[in-house]
């Protein structure tokens, strides 16, 4: 067993007392409810690709409020892909002495889901009453397959010599692995709560090596070998827990982790994942008739695409069950979603191949990793899948079906630099969609407005978008109710000011996907201007409309003075502003007109406000031209948001003039 051949796992209570002694206390660690000791995983790689991973964890409660929030130990399992075994399970208490509980007393039932019903377990264990200072220790062993897409070949088992890696079942666990030989795992080294020690160790056999990469920070490694395996171990220590942040990015990008995996290459992933779903994609008269049909207006293959493509967002109804043993990787067989209008990711890909096939074109399915980046180690790091169309030149086109629904895109900007890897039969490599820039997702905003005699503004708001920023809007028509749609653009309106009335709300059609969505917004505000004298004070209507949230989105972003995670801003933006202001007859602008020029590496400003024949001229550029601001950049990013909010707070004075002749 590998705990033989690593001196370093502890074994007595006197030297785990000492550990948990110099853990310290809540002052020692900033508030935290609790302190891992230690968690040390170690285990061996069979060569069929199953992972026998036993797992030493220890913690210690600092505060009430840790007393309360560990009173269950919760152990998820997937009855389909692996068990999860409690072996042991101790109280440390904080006056000397340890408790040993009974692991066989647990609740056994089915995790919370919403909208994927994949029947995953978890087992519940209720403890007796702790105290601060007390520490719990578990021990579990996982015996299993991590959810890999990979498939090498045939291999062979020690025991019983050649073997079908298309059948083979482990004959302890009932499991069937995805493919033969094909071991990964990712693991993080950051938690919310500190880390005093975490340790990672591997046995594989000789003949069967391990591709690995630490990212997002360092660990102490190593790699012995001998006659028959080889050890590899990770370790990283006094790790300081996080307080997630606001739109921080994804625990892929945010924490230290270790990818491995035994299979060294993604093409192999990509000619398996095309075999094993290969048979999936047969179609029907009735398909047939369908894909004729929705094509028939189109001449182009773009446009019969792009219509097959949008009829499968829009008929399928996102909802997902367990059906089969290889749920996680395969695809549902076309035919059966058309029949059954739901599934999740894959089935609306799998049926978009489906009618993309019927149509006569060539197309396949691929995995991706929604809003995060895939590494070079081909361990199993996708949660999304989509489509690839091999267009007759020989190159690619991306789909995705399921982020399509009321969108024009075809792939969505959100998306932009995303890695994925298409299941081709000739095996291809990692690929990764172009980069959108803010032009691919525009705001473009026409409004004019009219300041009465008594101060009262009257203004109208005409706007449309490209991309992110059409989708984002469609959405609001789309998916709420009616009542919601309502509040949506009261909201929207009130960044103009609190007591504004909207006078009159008109959009284009929300299912016409092949113009740009319209949005008509009529407004009031009784006392907008503030009258003394011959003079008055006001804003600017569309310096403050921009702010909502929904319009020029990344200027809402800076919340925090400082941030320890970058701001993950999702898509790239542009929004263009262009205001007409009249005012009561003979007034004129006696403030400083706005001349504003502002650009770093992540965003760009500008505004101009000027005199007009009949009043102001208002126009604005707004950029943001990353989708993530790094913590170095975020200084910087912050002052410029900064400007912009200035600017919607400015009151600016005119006053009534004998030589204007404005009207």
């Amino acid at each position: 067993m590998i705990q033989d051949r690593d001196k370093d796992f502890i074994t007595s209570d006197e030297e785990k007392r000492k550990l948990i002694d110099a853990a310290g206390t809540e002052k020692d660690h900033k508030g935290a409810d609790i302190v891992v000791v230690y968690d040390h995983t170690w285990g061996d790689v069979e060569r069929s690709g199953l992972g026998n991973l036993s797992n030493n964890r220890m913690i210690k409660i600092l505060t009430e409020k840790g007393v309360a929030e560990n009173s269950v130990l919760r152990f998820d399992y997937d009855p389909r892909s692996y068990i999860n075994n409690v072996k042991r399970l101790r109280i440390h208490r904080q006056g000397g002495g340890v408790e040993e509980l009974d692991v066989s007393v647990y609740h056994d039932v089915s995790q919370p889901e919403s909208m994927l019903y994949w029947r995953v377990k978890m087992k519940l264990y209720s403890l007796p009453h702790l105290q601060v200072g007390d520490a719990l220790e578990w021990e579990t062993f996982k015996k299993g397959f991590n959810v890999a897409y990979l498939d090498s070949g045939k291999g062979k088992n020690e025991a019983s010599g050649s073997i079908d890696p298309d059948t083979w079942v482990d004959p302890e666990t009932g499991i069937k692995p995805p493919m033969y030989g094909a071991f990964f795992d990712i693991v993080y080294f950051r938690e919310k709560v500190p880390i005093k020690e975490k340790r990672y160790t591997l046995l594989s056999p000789k003949d069967m090596p391990l591709s690995y990469e630490f990212y997002n920070g360092e660990c102490r490694s190593y790699c012995l070998v001998d006659d028959s395996y080889y050890t590899y171990s990770w370790e990283k220590k006094d790790i300081e827990g996080y307080k997630p942040e606001a739109r921080m990015p994804g625990e892929q990008t945010a924490k230290p982790k270790l990818l491995v995996s035994s299979i060294h290459d993604w093409k192999e992933k990509s000619r398996w994942f095309y075999r094993v779903n290969e048979t999936q994609f047969e179609w029907n008269d009735e398909i047939k008739q369908l894909v004729d049909k929705v094509t028939a207006p189109f001449k182009t293959d773009d446009e019969k695409v792009n219509a097959l493509l949008h009829w499968s967002a829009q008929e399928i109804r996102y909802i997902g069950f367990s059906i089969c043993q290889g749920e996680g990787y395969t695809l549902h067989p076309g035919i059966m979603t058309y029949d059954e209008r739901g599934g999740v990711c894959k089935d609306y890909a799998g049926v978009l191949i489906t009618l993309l096939r019927a149509a006569g074109y060539e197309a396949y399915a691929a995995q991706t990793q929604a809003l995060e980046p895939v590494h070079r180690i081909p361990a199993d790091q996708f949660n999304h899948c989509v489509t690839a169309w091999r267009k007759p030149d020989g190159t690619w086109k991306m789909l995705d079906p399921t982020w399509a629904p009321f969108s024009m895109d075809v792939w969505d900007s959100a998306e932009t630099e995303q890695n994925y890897l298409i299941g081709a039969p000739e095996g291809v490599d990692l690929g990764v969609t172009r980069e959108f820039t803010p032009e691919d997702s525009l705001m473009k905003i026409t409004a004019s407005s009219k300041i009465e005699a008594d101060g009262k503004v009257s203004g109208q708001i005409d706007f449309w978008g490209k991309g992110r920023s059409d989708s984002s809007h469609r959405f609001i028509k789309a998916w709420a109710p009616a009542v919601i749609v309502d509040r949506a653009y009261q909201s929207m309106l009130a960044e103009i000011d609190p007591a504004i009335r909207v006078l009159k709300v008109e959009n284009s059609d929300v299912n016409d996907l092949l113009k740009n969505y319209q949005n008509h917004l009529e407004y009031q505000v009784d006392e907008y201007a503030l009258k003394t004298g011959q003079t008055y004070r006001l804003r600017i209507p569309m310096s403050r409309f921009i702010m909502a949230p929904t319009i020029a989105r990344y200027l809402t972003m800076a919340e925090e003075d400082e941030r320890k995670f970058d701001l993950f801003v999702v898509f790239r933006q542009l929004v263009e502003v262009e205001e007409d202001i009249i005012l009561p007859k003979g007034y004129t602008l006696i403030s400083k007109p706005v001349e504003l020029d502002l650009s770093n590496e992540v965003a760009e400003f500008s505004a101009r406000l000027t005199p007009a024949e009949r009043g102001l001229k208002f126009q604005a550029r707004f950029a943001i031209k990353v989708r993530r601001v790094k913590t170095s950049q975020y200084k910087a990013y912050k002052e410029l948001t900064e400007k912009a909010r200035e600017l919607a707070e400015r009151w600016f004075i005119i006053q009534k003039t004998d030589a204007s002749n404005c009207g």
